[in-house]
């Protein structure tokens, strides 16, 4: 599967857009709509100004991983709209997260609702860059809960 247009057109509202570098939550270098920047292969990327094209390349690229890591790892049929949720959360916790995170544990296990629920709002801490300490993000609670939204109501 690949993700719809509303999926990219998610992630882009969860991510943001940005034409220039900037520090994520986390205090990890960031471009575009939410791409990583991998230090020192792209540190081009920390003083460039991207194009729409370039970060919409980016954001093919980067959805590409998340997408084959769903594909790969989830073992039961997946509508578009569970399959674009998943895609939003790899993209965001990264796919060996995902591999080892009880949501998929939980999906492939065919746990009920309330349990799928709970292990994705799990997902909702970023680690502050100053403290080292894990703390509740407004923002990912948002995130988590309309994936899980989607994923339960499409």
């Amino acid at each position: 599967m690949k993700t719809s247009g509303s999926g990219i057109a998610l992630l882009r509202g969860f991510e943001g857009v940005r034409h220039t570098a900037y520090k994520d939550q986390a205090g990890r270098w960031t471009t575009g709509a939410g791409h990583l920047i991998k230090l020192p292969a792209e540190q081009n990327l920390l003083a460039a100004t991207l194009t729409d094209a370039e970060i919409d390349a980016l954001l093919a690229r980067d959805a590409g991983v998340a997408e084959a890591s769903v594909s790969q790892q989830v073992k039961v049929p997946l509508t578009q709209n569970r399959f674009d949720a998943l895609v939003s959360l790899v993209y965001n916790i990264g796919d060996g997260a995902f591999a080892s995170s009880t949501v998929l544990q939980k999906i492939n296990g065919g746990a009920p609702e309330a349990e799928v629920r709970a292990a994705w709002a799990m997902w909702d801490k970023v680690t502050d860059p100053a403290t080292k300490q894990h703390k509740v993000s407004d923002d990912l609670v948002k995130r988590r809960k309309a994936e899980a939204d989607l994923y339960f109501g499409g």
